[in-house]
């Protein structure tokens, strides 16, 4: 390895990048397996990056939901086999492959249900979370993280959360007198920045790429 020629990083050099966060790093420090070598690359660092976020965006939608008086037939036993295979797969010599498999199936479930949760549900799914957190270390259950994250995304995007949702009612505004031209050009705009936008029953949901 050789600084001079670019072949060896120290922490000061990621500290650097205004494109990966604490979380992220520790998401690609987590995502090899303790007994196998750890090829380090930006690009590597920066898909760690997005997983980590992906997974802060599925926490904050839990704990902002508003809550249902429906709970979801099926979630307990999800959760709990989602909390059974986790433990099995750290347990079996630390296989980070599967465990964060299992996490990323998890994530997509509750993306697919959680509008909204019931409390009982709401509780079940945090629970989940938290035996997760546990181990992977992200803050995913911290109300304070999620601020911070937050203003760290507004300062790597350039936007900040209020622009963001202006231009969202202009969209909305666009769409409701039909200028879909203008609705789609705000939508592009948008997505070329990074923001992308969810139409759902609830309203429009907008979260960084």
């Amino acid at each position: 390895m050789s600084k001079s020629r670019g072949t060896m990083y120290v922490l000061e050099d990621i500290i650097e990048r205004p494109d990966v966060s604490p979380f992220g790093l520790r998401y690609f420090l987590l995502s090899t397996h303790y007994r196998s070598p750890m090829n380090f690359t930006w690009e590597a660092v920066i898909g760690a990056e997005a997983a980590s976020r992906e997974l802060r965006r599925m926490a904050l939608r839990v704990e902002s939901e508003e809550r249902s008086e429906i709970d979801r037939d099926g979630l307990p036993e999800f959760c709990a086999r989602i909390q059974s295979e986790f433990l099995s797969a750290l347990h079996h010599d630390l296989n980070i492959s599967k465990a964060l498999a299992v996490v990323h199936e998890f994530k997509s479930f509750v993306n697919r249900n959680s509008s909204p949760f019931s409390p009982s549900d709401h509780k079940t799914v945090r629970k989940t979370l938290a035996q997760i957190d546990s181990v992977l270390g992200l803050s995913l259950v911290d109300p304070s993280t999620h601020q911070r994250m937050k203003l760290y995304d507004e300062m790597v995007a350039g936007m900040d959360a209020a622009e963001i949702d202006q231009l969202v009612a202009d969209r909305n505004a666009a769409r409701k007198t039909r200028d879909f031209a203008r609705a789609d050009a705000i939508r592009k705009d948008l997505d070329a920045k990074g923001i992308v936008l969810e139409d759902t029953p609830q309203g429009v949901r907008w979260y960084r790429k």
